[in-house]
């Protein structure tokens, strides 16, 4: 399941997969409009319904495969992005 908010719309804008126990969140101001500062966080939903243990730094390798399965999802629908309006 993928979700993609790219507007601010009661929060910041962001995309979202579903992948069996994983959810990864993708947060765009700060992967696109802040360039690559840390950017997402993976929950187990199986053991944190709640969400409140992000996983994202300590496992890396499920982070990076759910980050590429989000962005190839993107570019499959075709997805507007946000963009910049920063003029420097």
């Amino acid at each position: 399941i993928y979700w993609h908010f790219p507007h601010y719309h009661n929060g910041p804008p962001s995309a979202a997969v579903r992948s069996g126990k994983w959810k990864l969140i993708e947060w765009y101001e700060e992967s696109i409009l802040k360039e690559g500062q840390s950017a997402y966080e993976l929950y187990d939903l199986e053991n944190d319904i709640s969400e409140t243990v992000n996983l994202a730094d300590s496992l890396k390798d499920i982070t990076t495969k759910l980050s590429a399965d989000l962005k190839k999802w993107r570019e499959e629908v075709n997805a507007q992005m946000p963009l910049s309006n920063n003029t420097k």
